[in-house]
């Protein structure tokens, strides 16, 4: 493992807990509770986003539509 993965996957630590109780809190207070209870679904989905954004992840759309068009 170099230097530069090792520095995206701790960012990635460090910035997922952070997001997850800041849009927590800020959901709760903004809004209904079932909403609030929804934004906590949000957070794999924010956290796969942070991977695409550190280059952790890659998304192949070709192969993601050939996937769901067989």
């Amino acid at each position: 493992m170099t230097k530069r993965i090792f520095f995206k996957i701790l960012a990635l630590a460090v910035l997922q807990p952070v997001l997850d109780q800041s849009f927590y809190y800020t959901g709760a207070n903004l809004t209904s509770a079932s909403f609030t209870s929804a934004l906590e679904n949000v957070n794999p989905a924010i956290t796969f986003l942070l991977a695409l954004l550190l280059r952790i992840e890659k998304l192949d759309i070709r192969c993601s539509i050939k996937k769901t068009l067989n």
